[in-house]
């Protein structure tokens, strides 16, 4: 009776920090890790009580989103993209966000993919074979790896940069996990990335002007054509029409011969 009437513990964490992240710190690794772990307990305990720091409902659905639609990308980018892996497709996606947050995935998904594509060609290396060169093994899993990358990336203050690195690392998994064979452990992925929104990037998003304050850091290369390229299409246009014209006027001389 006595056991049976204590009280539970708090729930577990989904995905576990592994051991190999952990940067140099003033604390011993068990010390940090069970302060962190009180640490996250007790906010989660206050979360649910009374409300207090709980992270916005619709910025954490709309990064569950453009996570999805990034993997998604770097999938078909990296040609490993296939409707096997159970991915929603792009409408659903979009429409499953609530309130007024799937015009904000269309209007921000253009500039993170940007983003994300533009740090990754200036570190080709660096957001692939994530695992190998953090030393992880398999049986910590994706999401776990991811969500161990993300917290160390945004313990200190976090930014836009780190945000877009963050959902860089996601892809890079991603493809990662395919490629040797694991294409469940994607969805492993977009947990792991909305554990990260609800711990660290949610409120902080929220606090500097939600997901379109990216729109404005992150902007996809300029689509309008200069003055130069519009000459030469025009110049293109009138060599067509003049050679269509040349060729009518052959025809018509040779008709009335």
């Amino acid at each position: 009776m006595e056991a049976a009437s204590r009280p539970r513990g708090p729930p577990r964490r989904k995905f576990s920090f592994p051991a190999a992240l952990t940067i140099t710190d003033p604390l011993p690794p068990n010390s940090k890790r069970r302060f962190s772990n009180v640490g996250d307990a007790v906010t989660r305990k206050l979360s649910t009580t009374i409300g207090w720091r709980r992270p916005p409902e619709e910025v954490v659905a709309v990064g569950r989103a453009l996570c999805v639609l990034y993997i998604r990308s770097r999938l078909k980018r990296a040609g490993l993209f296939n409707r096997k892996l159970g991915l929603t497709r792009v409408r659903s996606t979009v429409s499953a966000v609530p309130g007024g947050g799937s015009a904000t995935v269309r209007e921000v998904f253009p500039g993170l993919a940007c983003a994300c594509a533009e740090l990754e060609r200036a570190h080709p290396r660096l957001y692939l074979n994530i695992a190998r060169q953090t030393g992880v093994g398999p049986e910590t899993g994706a999401g776990g790896l991811l969500a161990a990358i993300g917290h160390q990336l945004l313990r200190c203050e976090p930014s836009w940069g780190k945000v877009v690195a963050v959902y860089s690392v996601a892809g890079g998994l991603a493809v990662d996990s395919v490629r040797l064979g694991h294409p469940e452990h994607v969805h492993d992925l977009i947990d792991g990335m909305t554990e990260l929104l609800e711990d660290r990037m949610a409120m902080w998003v929220a606090a500097n002007g939600g997901w379109t304050g990216l729109s404005s850091h992150c902007r996809p290369e300029d689509q309008d054509i200069s003055f130069v390229e519009y000459l030469g299409i025009l110049a293109l246009v009138l060599a067509i029409l003049l050679t269509a014209y040349i060729i009518v006027r052959f025809f018509v001389k040779f008709s009335m011969l």
